[in-house]
């Protein structure tokens, strides 16, 4: 059973009329002020949700059950996109929840999470991210749809973060605030059973980084039970990681990924 619940302008709540319970739901939005809100909900084998706000603010948002029920296993697959945009100031939430998993023993339990949050007081953001979910795992795949540059925002006060987590409670983020400008390219994510790979996965070429103009801060952070690892450490019984860069002349991190379980 599928559903999309919208609340917000009257762009997006038409949208919500218009494909009360199908397959494939898509809204797009242009507007001056206010908020667009929605939840695609696929089955109770995963959900997404948007919230986008701003000055002016345009987007689409993507939600598909796939009633595929590969192997018989009892769980379709999902897909969810999004493209939003603001100028003159926004906030634009995303989140990706994958809700069922099968068979428990050779996948591991359902509980992974997608997420990504960007807000500015007076500039520009930019959000494009793809999530797609199944029997057996999460993965956030954006070649050949946003392949690089997936967060973007500028403004004299900024804040983002992008987020994975598992199951069972292992995590890791990306996120930077100040003023200026930062970007975060993360082409790859997957996250199946107990384990997650921030930056990495698809089968693609890496593809990630960090990058930032003006003064702020830059955290890279995660935890693993099992394992963790990243670009030039391992912590192979398991732990937490924290780097944090204060800049005043802009940064920049070549491959802000994470290894974790």
């Amino acid at each position: 059973m599928k559903r999309l619940v919208v609340l917000g302008t009257l762009l997006f709540a038409v949208g919500a009329l218009a494909y009360a319970a199908p397959t494939e739901v898509t809204v797009n939005w242009d507007a001056w002020g206010g908020f667009v809100e929605g939840t695609f909900v696929n089955g109770d084998d995963s959900d997404g949700y948007v919230l986008a706000v701003g000055h002016h603010f345009w987007g689409t948002f993507f939600g598909k059950d796939g009633d595929d029920n590969p192997y018989s296993y009892g769980v379709d697959s999902g897909t969810f996109t999004l493209m939003g945009n603001a100028a003159g100031g926004g906030h634009i939430y995303y989140e990706v929840n994958r809700t069922e998993s099968y068979p428990i023993g050779m996948y591991g339990p359902a509980g992974q999470q997608h997420l990504a949050e960007i807000l500015t007081d007076d500039g520009t953001l930019f959000l494009g991210l793809r999530t797609t979910t199944s029997y057996a795992s999460m993965k956030s795949c954006n070649y050949g749809f946003q392949a690089n540059n997936q967060l973007q925002v500028s403004g004299s006060a900024i804040a983002m973060y992008h987020q994975i987590s598992t199951g069972d409670g292992d995590w890791a983020k990306a996120e930077v605030w100040g003023a200026g400008s930062a970007s975060f390219t993360y082409m790859n994510n997957h996250m199946g059973g107990t384990a997650f790979r921030f930056g990495r996965g698809c089968g693609c070429y890496d593809n990630c980084g960090a990058t930032g103009t003006g003064s702020g801060v830059f955290e890279l952070s995660g935890a693993g039970a099992n394992s963790l690892a990243g670009d030039g450490w391992s912590a192979p019984s398991g732990g937490t990681y924290l780097q944090q860069i204060v800049y005043t002349g802009g940064f920049t991190v070549d491959d802000p990924f994470m290894l974790g379980d």
